[in-house]
């Protein structure tokens, strides 16, 4: 038991060396209150409260480093503690109880960032308190929050965030690693993140394919936009359908998207994929003009018979297209493709558009899977 003397406390008070004192408060806040005496309780908390008034930060660090997870300080000490300089507060603002959200709000509000980085890494942060965090309009103390999985979210709060911190992609980017996100978060964070975290968003929280497959469109427009292979760059392709392959979401119908859209490219290295042939060969395949090598390649890619057909009527399209530019060679082959469905489907008119085009295909089942997939 830590018996304190009248003289220990004078020493406490007097002693010359910051070192030392802070030493002897480190001493006695480590066994605060533990078993001691109401006299001797008493008398530690008057030493604390002296060396709140210290002149040696040492000494203020010290006494938060020992004090940052004691549940029994009283208030207005770990108050002063938390609202002291950066060395001080720190361990306080991470870790002491003792502080409430009123405390934690006013610091936030009231202190630099060094306090307001403390506190959005706490154990637990409230909502009121999490507000406050958003509101300091900081990239750095609002990422550190969306970092903190003990950070509370619901959908308002990181609607707050997308609308204050979209263009920063920093946040964003923070936002999307954040273990739970609400599908209406989701939804908003797709047109506003890096190409990479875009694909993750789509791929690992499960949004419904009539939403995700455009967006993976998106993305695979940002990668290539070629009707033809001129300056096709393989590896870049190759690569985003990996990734959708492995998450199992390579679908006949985003094959079928790319069709309608006249994104060979893709379309070529989607198929090659599931095929698990190279994408030269699967090029080849496709645009052979004796039209031996198309079945076989959608055999193996596993894709309908129905999609087969699309397939053998996009090449023709596209072989028969002249233009000067490749934006005219995409509406050329988009407007030829929709009119030779609109003869054939009297509910879908000349003028319509890809989107109403690929939902008539997708309702007419030729974007199902085959069973003949190898």
């Amino acid at each position: 038991m830590l018996k304190l003397t009248q003289t220990d406390v004078e020493r406490l008070l007097n002693e010359r060396s910051g070192e030392i004192r802070a030493d002897l408060a480190s001493k006695v806040a480590g066994l605060y209150p533990g078993e001691l005496r109401p006299t001797e309780r008493a008398l530690a908390e008057e030493i604390f409260r002296t060396m709140l008034q210290d002149i040696d930060v040492h000494v203020r660090a010290a006494l938060a480093e020992t004090l940052q997870n004691n549940p029994y300080v009283p208030h207005e000490i770990a108050l002063a503690l938390a609202k002291d300089v950066e060395e001080v507060a720190v361990p306080m603002l991470h870790l002491s109880m003792v502080l409430n959200d009123d405390d934690l709000i006013e610091i936030v509000r009231s202190r630099p960032v060094t306090h307001q980085l403390a506190v959005a890494g706490r154990n637990d942060i409230s909502g009121d308190v999490a507000d406050a965090l958003i509101e300091t309009g900081n990239d750095a103390v609002v990422v550190t929050l969306l970092r903190n999985e003990g950070a509370s979210f619901d959908e308002p709060r990181y609607g707050k965030v997308i609308d204050m911190f979209s263009g920063k992609e920093m946040v964003m980017d923070a936002m999307v690693e954040r273990p739970e996100l609400p599908r209406g978060i989701v939804e908003r964070l797709v047109t506003l993140v890096s190409e990479h975290l875009r694909l993750t968003l789509i791929l690992d929280r499960g949004l419904p394919a009539e939403l995700a497959e455009p967006i993976v469109l998106q993305a695979r427009d940002r990668v290539t936009m070629e009707l033809w292979p001129d300056r096709f760059d393989p590896a870049e392709v190759s690569s985003l359908v990996e990734e959708l392959q492995s998450r199992g979401r390579l679908t006949p119908s985003l094959i079928l998207r790319a069709l309608c859209e006249g994104d060979f490219v893709f379309a070529t290295a989607a198929m090659a994929q599931r095929a698990g042939l190279p994408v030269e060969n699967a090029w080849s395949l496709l645009h052979d003009e004796n039209e031996l090598g198309m079945t076989p390649l959608c055999d193996k890619a596993g894709l309908s018979e129905g999609l087969r057909d699309m397939a053998y009527l996009a090449v023709r399209l596209a072989r028969g297209i002249e233009a000067s530019s490749e934006l005219e060679a995409r509406f050329s082959y988009r407007t030829k493709l929709v009119k030779q469905f609109s003869s054939s489907w009297p509910d879908l008119e000349a003028d319509a558009d890809v989107e109403t085009l690929i939902a008539h295909l997708i309702a007419a089942g030729v974007a199902n899977d085959s069973t003949a997939a190898a």
